[in-house]
């Protein structure tokens, strides 16, 4: 939970926003306010965010609600890159993130790798090798430390990143020694919430 910090969860309630709170907190928090106390995303009715309800392992049981696939990246996604050969990679800060993302790619016959166990190289040279593969997921420092990805051409960022040395080194992965083609970095904004300002303070 964001707010009280309690990983021992069999339920989250997840907002529009996909901020992640536990439900006591969530709606001791909405019944003085109206909006995501994380992002401060409108939230007008509160009662309408689905309950999720969590694996003994923190993740979600069976498929997210259409109503929390708040991942709008996903229509951009197919019109953009779906038809081409293109290959992306998309990065969030928060590991917890791709567990929402499985589902969605699934339904929607998106074709990804990511990082799991010790099996760092599989998945890359996975990536690298296998044309039906059209998306890497990479989530958190740690994972994309030292990875080279130049089997991709695009990057999406799933949040502002606020240290812009930790973007670059982002970025790097895939627009490095061995990078042969124009690569494109995209950065997903939420309009009206603090990403807006956390990117008025890197100017």
């Amino acid at each position: 939970c964001a707010i009280c910090l309690d990983k021992d969860l069999s339920s989250v309630r997840m907002t529009p926003c996909a901020h992640v709170f536990c439900n006591d907190c969530f709606f001791r928090w909405t019944r003085q306010h109206r909006h995501c106390p994380i992002c401060r995303r409108s939230l007008p009715n509160p009662e309408g965010v689905s309950l999720i309800s969590l694996t003994s392992k923190g993740r979600p049981k069976g498929r997210v609600n259409e109503s929390n696939r708040s991942l709008g990246h996903i229509p951009i996604y197919k019109r953009e890159f779906g038809r081409g050969r293109d290959k992306v990679v998309i990065f969030t800060q928060f590991p917890r993130i791709l567990d929402l993302f499985i589902p969605i790619f699934q339904d929607h016959g998106i074709t990804f790798v990511s990082f799991s166990g010790r099996h760092r190289g599989a998945a890359v040279s996975r990536f690298s090798e296998d044309p039906t593969i059209q998306v890497f997921l990479l989530a958190g420092n740690a994972q994309s430390s030292g990875v080279t990805l130049v089997g991709a051409q695009h990057l999406i960022l799933y949040e502002p990143i606020v240290n812009p040395s930790v973007e670059l080194q982002i970025i790097n992965r895939i627009h490095r020694i061995g990078q042969t083609r124009e690569t494109h970095v995209y950065t997903y904004l939420t309009r009206g919430t603090v990403e807006e300002r956390m990117m008025r303070i890197r100017g």
